[in-house]
């Protein structure tokens, strides 16, 4: 006879037992129907393969056949297209830049959509890279046709140009004498680039040197403008001490001008007080209702370039 307690565990082992029978069982019956899954998985990928293979198969001639009559369409008789040679798109995209003030991505554009409206108008649509090498190449043959001796008297303005990269260029104009007895601001049309030089460093000697080889071939002017640096100025005055005639040197009005306020503006205390509260004003304004109030950015160099500014702002706000 059992006593209670062996009758507990042999309940208990037996409840094991048919709890572990019913996993094992339950394990068999998934296992079976993985294995008969993927039968039915690899036989229905064979019979899809074959069916793909069986397509490619007639395909395959098909799409020779559709080359052939692509091709035979294609060399059929359609209205011819416009003949439009190379230089109707140089001409047309460049005058889109130059005259319709559109930038080069934008007349490929352009282009584009006139290639999508008439398909037979133009046959090929040009990268904007392309129009910005025929604008290169443009101002090349136009600094090249400048370079030549000018019949009448004409004044001369060389300046540096800000650096682009690590280089800055010394940019050379041409100005005839009677363009500048009319009394209006002169235009683009009445200039004439003649020199284009770029270094990464500049000085007198430089200067000289290209200017002297620039004047003889475009010949020597009545006049050079110019502003007081340094490098620039002396290396004109060294050019101009070659010169067959009387040339002289002339600073531009807006840099003769700047010099002479500097001169009288520069060490008064009350200029100097008005420029520290400039100073302190504009981030006590910023981001504020008073935003429209900040005053013009003081710039450290050619501060007196830009005075008029400042005058300007101060007179504004104290009508405000």
């Amino acid at each position: 006879m059992m006593t209670a307690q062996e009758r507990k565990d042999f309940r208990r082992v037996r409840k094991s037992r048919e709890v572990w029978k019913k996993r094992a069982v339950r394990r068999g019956e998934d296992r079976r129907r993985l294995r008969e899954r993927r039968k039915e998985v690899d036989s229905s990928r064979e019979a899809w393969r074959e069916r793909a293979l069986a397509a490619a198969h007639r395909t395959r001639p098909l799409e020779i056949e559709n080359h052939q009559l692509t091709s035979a369409l294609a060399q059929a008789s359609q209205p011819p297209p416009i003949d439009t040679p190379p230089f109707f798109f140089s001409y047309f995209v460049l005058h889109l830049v130059f005259n319709c003030t559109l930038s080069f991505r934008a007349s490929s554009k352009v282009l584009r959509s006139f290639h999508l409206v008439g398909p037979g108008l133009i046959f090929w649509v040009p990268h904007f890279t392309t129009g910005i090498g025929w604008a290169l190449r443009v101002g090349l043959h136009c600094l090249q046709q400048a370079q030549r001796p000018l019949n009448e008297q004409w004044v001369c303005i060389a300046d540096f140009t800000i650096h682009i990269g690590s280089k800055k260029a010394l940019i050379v104009l041409r100005v005839p004498v009677s363009a500048l007895s009319l009394g209006k601001a002169l235009t683009l049309k009445q200039v004439e680039v003649i020199g284009l030089s770029l270094g990464e460093t500049w000085n007198g000697d430089q200067v000289n040197t290209v200017l002297l080889s620039l004047f003889e071939r475009c010949g020597w002017p009545s006049h050079v403008v110019s502003d007081c640096g340094s490098a620039i100025k002396k290396g004109i005055v060294e050019t101009l001490r070659a010169a067959p005639n009387r040339a002289s040197w002339i600073s531009d009005v807006s840099h003769f001008v700047a010099n002479a306020l500097k001169h009288y503006y520069a060490k008064l205390i009350l200029f100097e007080q008005f420029q520290s509260l400039c100073t302190r004003l504009r981030p006590r304004l910023q981001q504020t209702k008073f935003a429209f109030l900040l005053p013009p950015k003081a710039r450290a160099k050619g501060r007196f370039l830009k005075v008029s500014r400042q005058a300007q702002w101060g007179l504004r706000t104290i009508t405000y």
